[in-house]
């Protein structure tokens, strides 16, 4: 990823509603299968704004390729951070209760390798969860700067995890809500000389009432899945015994 766009995610992670909205709909979905304690590895830990939200009463571990990113996270989380592929851990089998891959399988050539890292260093019964953008119509500038490889149909997520062993815990599209607008956004913006990320400051009022948004997306994932969204989330559990 260019570096400017992780100083954005720096600088704009703790008020922007996509990352506040992320974090709406990922602590539901953890209470909904996860239980506390143990450690918790985050691949691609990026500046580290996951990690802390989500590690709570954990041992805390972030690997991630950006220097960059690194030493942002080190500045805000108490955690053993590393520098290393997703596809070549630095890890013993059988060590995390919680992994996480928060867009992150897009940017590697090998997803099936990554997965299969993160299958290998997941306790039995551990939790496993990813999310990543989908459909590939919804491709545009975004996913050129943040060095995207690809963009995820259902099919696809549930392919990967099923040909690594994992269990499907749930397996939903999310965003639902700025589906319609974002496809218009690129399909306008395709032939258009602004070859800008996504990632930018949101005035206030559409800044909070997309946040607003995004908290009743994750009560209505609660009870159901949904059937398109600009993201796809799954949530796997390795097998305690195979």
């Amino acid at each position: 990823m260019d570096p400017n766009e992780i100083d954005k995610m720096e600088h704009l992670g703790e008020t922007h509603w996509w990352f506040q909205g992320k974090k709406y709909i990922l602590k539901n979905i953890m209470r909904m299968f996860d239980s506390a304690g143990g450690k918790y590895l985050d691949i691609g830990c990026g500046s580290g704004m996951f990690l802390r939200e989500l590690g709570a009463g954990r041992q805390l571990y972030g690997v991630d390729i950006s220097e960059r990113a690194l030493s942002y996270c080190k500045k805000k989380v108490n955690a053993d951070l590393a520098r290393a592929q997703g596809s070549t851990l630095p890890f013993n089998e059988n060590t995390f209760s919680l992994v996480t891959l928060l867009d992150m399988l897009e940017h590697v050539d090998e997803d099936f390798e990554v997965l299969k890292e993160a299958y290998r260093v997941c306790l039995p019964g551990a939790v496993v969860i990813i999310t990543v953008p989908a459909f590939g119509i919804l491709w545009g500038s975004h996913d050129v700067v943040h060095h995207h490889k690809r963009r995820y149909t259902r099919k696809q997520l549930r392919d990967l995890a099923l040909s690594v062993g994992f269990r499907i815990e749930r397996l939903t599209y999310t965003n639902i809500f700025i589906f319609i607008p974002a496809l218009l956004r690129r399909m306008i913006s395709r032939n258009s000389p602004d070859k800008r990320s996504d990632l930018r400051p949101t005035p206030y009022i559409l800044n909070e009432f997309l946040k607003g948004v995004y908290k009743l997306e994750a009560a209505l994932l609660k009870k159901a899945n949904f059937p398109f969204g600009v993201s796809l989330l799954m949530v796997l559990r390795k097998p305690i015994s195979v």
